[in-house]
């Protein structure tokens, strides 16, 4: 009896192993055109015939329950894809998908060919390019306001979808825009890892998870596109997403012009900054954000005529609130940030740099959501730099944020001592006259702003004040002549070369300045305050006005 019983199981396991080798040898020749068939049909049915599904080959192993696509892609008919549009049914969004290799752990082909319940272990893409070609449709206009959910569009295809872990290898996604003279954005190397991914009725509007996955990392390299208007090249060396941390994490970011200064003058037509930025290293989580080891040079051309359009309502704030996405930061905190201002005055026919060195500080309240305004209406903004290398200047901000049509805001400056020789730089270039003696022990300043004036006070505290007005002189190896008698009259007569006087209070005069449209939100605070040292060393306030 026991003979039979071992017989037996020796029958049992020569009738397994041979099985499980003719799943493995016989295994495309029985299943591989069904799969085939299956999954075009799929693609068909479930793109009204839009899309076709080619397959260069398949392979099956049952008993590991695996499957993978070879050289698979996906086009769009042409055909089809005109008669949707004639009958108003096209989507804005055509795709074409390509890939080296796809593989799926955890399917079987039975399940694959009658369940809507979809239960996979690994699915892995290698070396995917997928292209998105945009066309904004008009008849479309309601789809885009559509609130269905995910689940609810797949819920006639299946019940739920779950995925233990997503791969996927050296991703490449195009983005062409038609409507802006085929605008083509592209990511390059992307890598994906996606875990416990489920899309069913429990996870319809679950906002713990990550596009449906409960873990999630999304990495690029060597991000670049060249912006719309032609004039800078965005780039990042390196970027990475991972939830459910809400960590985003940015190396190796700059902001480069894409033209000379020249061309970029010409392309522009009026005075416009010029920015080149670097930073090295951009951090941030739901709440908080870190940029660290920052450098930003700005030229402006002021021999260009003034832009045509206004500036106003173009304040920090106020670009915040018009955002039409929802901002919830509560700090953005910046280290080692490097800042040089340059521009160019026709007048002088020379540049002035201005520069403020090793900036740190922190933005708090940066949001445009109504409930966290009406907690605090001020978003904030504390720094601290070194003015011209050397002097140590202190500045905070505050943006009304409940009050941002009328562009409220509040400034409150302090710089202390600063040397002659740095301020000399910025007065021969900007201000056609040199500084011959001077020595700033603090400057403090308070202002008031809308969209429309700045309002404040300004304590000046100096001695020793003696300048020299400069003109033009083509002869000069300097390019300028000092005006000797008049720099007499100014000193002698009208300048007061310090303040305090004695024993006296200081001269702590009131600034107001009524804003130029085509300026900026610094130009307006630095033109108020320069109404007040004007008014402090006697000189006509006028003179702050652009001429």
């Amino acid at each position: 009896m026991k003979k039979k019983y071992v017989i037996s199981l020796i029958i049992v396991a020569i009738l397994a192993a041979g099985i499980a080798i003719y799943l493995q040898t016989g295994k495309l020749k029985d299943f591989e055109p069904q799969i085939i068939a299956k999954l075009q049909s799929l693609v068909r049915k479930g793109s009204d015939s839009l899309y076709r599904l080619s397959i260069e080959g398949i392979e099956v192993d049952v008993v590991k329950s695996r499957i993978g696509l070879v050289n698979a892609s996906l086009q769009v008919d042409s055909s089809v894809l005109t008669n949707m549009d004639s009958a108003e049914r096209a989507p804005d969004d055509i795709f074409r998908i390509s890939l080296d290799s796809l593989y799926i752990d955890g399917l079987d082909p039975a399940d694959l060919l009658d369940t809507k319940s979809i239960r996979l272990k690994v699915l892995s893409l290698e070396n995917p390019t997928i292209e998105v070609f945009h066309k904004k449709r008009s008849y479309n206009s309601d789809k885009r306001n559509d609130t269905t959910s995910l689940y609810q569009k797949l819920a006639g295809q299946i019940r739920s979808f779950s995925l233990d872990t997503l791969l996927v290898k050296d991703a490449g996604f195009i983005h062409h825009n038609l409507a802006m003279r085929n605008k083509k954005t592209e990511l390059k190397d992307v890598s994906i890892h996606f875990n416990k991914i489920l899309i069913d009725a429990t996870t319809e509007y679950d906002t713990t998870r990550f596009l449906f996955a409960k873990e999630a990392l999304i990495s690029l390299k060597d991000y670049s596109f060249r912006t719309s208007d032609g004039s800078y090249f965005l780039k990042a060396d390196a970027v990475s997403i991972s939830a459910p941390q809400n960590m985003m994490q940015i190396s190796g970011f700059s902001l480069k012009p894409a033209m000379s200064r020249a061309a970029f003058d010409k392309a522009s037509g009026f005075r416009k900054e010029q920015y080149d930025i670097t930073v090295k290293s951009i951090s941030m989580n739901r709440i908080t954000m870190k940029i660290s080891d920052s450098r930003v040079k700005v030229y402006m051309n002021r021999s260009l005529p003034a832009p045509p359009k206004t500036k106003v309502g173009k304040f920090p704030h106020q670009l915040l609130m018009k955002l039409k996405l929802p901002v919830q930061i509560d700090k953005i905190k910046v280290a080692h940030l490097d800042l040089q201002y340059e521009e160019y005055n026709p007048k002088s026919g020379k540049s002035a740099e201005i520069y403020f060195d090793n900036t740190s500080g922190t933005i708090s309240n940066i949001t445009n959501q109504a409930g966290e305004i009406r907690k605090d209406q001020f978003m904030r903004v504390s720094a601290q730099t070194f003015f011209m290398h050397d002097a140590p200047l202190q500045s905070d901000f505050a943006f009304d944020l409940a009050h941002y049509k009328e562009g409220n805001f509040q400034v409150d400056m302090k710089l202390t001592k600063i040397d002659k020789e740095q301020l000399e730089k910025v007065a021969n270039g900007l201000g056609l006259f040199s500084i011959q003696s001077l020595n700033i022990k603090s400057l403090e300043a308070h202002v008031d702003g809308t969209d429309m004036v700045g309002k404040g006070t300004v304590l000046l505290l100096y001695d020793d004040l003696k300048i020299m007005p400069l003109k033009k002189d083509g002869n000069s190896k300097s390019g300028m002549k000092q005006r000797n008698f008049q720099g007499f009259i100014i000193n002698s007569f009208v300048l007061k070369d310090k303040n305090p006087f004695g024993n006296e209070k200081p001269r702590n005069p009131t600034a107001q300045f009524a804003r130029e449209t085509d300026k900026s939100f610094f130009n307006l605070i630095w033109k108020t305050i320069l109404v007040g040292i004007l008014k402090t060393v006697g000189a006509n306030p006028a003179l702050a006005k652009s001429k």
